[in-house]
C-alpha cells in the first residue's frame, strides 16, 4: 500500500506490529498526519507519543536519523511534557557517548581507502546530526519552560471548552454575584432607615392628633373636707 493511502487508523493499528521497523514507521506517518490536522482523535496522540520515544530510547549507529526524525515530530506536534524532555535527555547522553566512540575509530582511517571507512563517516555525520539536533531542542525547552503545548485528551479539551462557553442569558455571572450582593445590602440598610423613619412619624402623628386630657373637677368630698 502507498504511503499517501495509509489512512491514520491503519497506522493506528500498525504501532501495534510486533516488527520494530513496522512500528516507528507507522510512528512518523502518523505524528506527520497529527502535525497536518489530518488525524484528529486524541486516541492517535495517545498511540503515537509512546512509539516515538520508543526511537529515542532504542536507537543505534545505523538509526540515529530516525531518532532525530523522531525528536522532530515530538517537537511539531507541540509534545514538551516531563517525559519527552528526559527521553531527549538521555537519548542525548547516549549519542554523544556513542559519537565519541565513532569519531576515534575514524581518525585513525580518516585518510586512508580502508573498506568500511565511508560507512563509519556515515554513521559520525549522523551521530553529529541527532546530537546537534537535540541539544537545540533542550536548549529551546530550557528557555521556553511550557510543560506541554500539546493539545490534552479529548475529555479535557471539552471541558476546558465548556468552562469558557457563555452560559444561557449572558453576562459574566462572577462579575454580577459581588454586584448583586452590594445591591442586597444597600436595600436591606435602607429599608431598615425607612422602617425606622416611619415609626417615629407615625409616633410623631399618635402624640399631635390625642385629645387635650382636661384636670378632672374636684370631688364634693373633697371640697367639703377643705373647708
Amino acid at each position: 500500500m502507498d504511503e499517501s493511502e495509509q489512512t491514520p487508523e491503519v497506522l493506528l493499528e500498525q504501532l501495534s506490529a510486533p516488527e520494530q521497523v513496522v512500528r516507528w514507521k507507522a510512528a512518523r506517518l502518523l505524528a506527520h498526519d497529527i502535525d497536518i490536522g489530518r488525524a484528529r482523535g486524541g486516541q492517535f496522540r495517545a498511540a503515537c507519543v509512546p512509539v516515538l520515544l520508543e526511537v529515542l530510547e532504542r536507537h543505534d549507529d545505523v538509526t540515529a536519523l530516525d531518532a532525530q526524525e523522531a525528536a522532530r515530530l515530538l517537537v511539531d506536534i507541540g509534545e514538551r511534557t516531563p517525559d519527552v524532555r528526559s527521553c531527549m535527555w538521555r537519548c542525548l547522553s547516549r549519542a554523544q557517548d556513542e559519537l565519541v566512540s565513532l569519531e576515534a575509530a575514524l581518525a585513525p582511517i580518516q585518510n586512508s581507502s580502508l573498506p568500511g571507512r565511508d560507512a563509519l563517516r556515515t554513521r559520525v555525520a549522523s551521530y553529529r546530526s541527532l546530537v546537534e539536533c537535540l541539544r537545540n531542542y533542550l536548549e529551546e525547552f530550557r528557555t521556553s519552560p511550557v510543560a506541554s503545548i500539546a493539545p490534552p485528551a479529548a475529555a479535557t479539551v471539552m471541558a476546558a471548552a465548556e468552562s469558557r462557553r457563555p452560559r444561557k442569558g449572558g453576562g459574566n455571572v462572577s462579575l454580577l454575584l459581588p454586584a448583586l450582593a452590594l445591591l442586597l445590602v444597600v436595600g436591606g440598610v435602607a429599608a431598615l432607615l425607612l422602617s425606622h423613619k416611619s415609626r417615629g412619624e407615625v409616633n410623631l402623628n399618635s402624640a399631635l392628633t390625642a385629645p387635650e386630657r382636661v384636670p378632672a373637677a374636684p370631688s364634693a368630698s373633697a371640697s367639703n373636707a377643705a373647708h
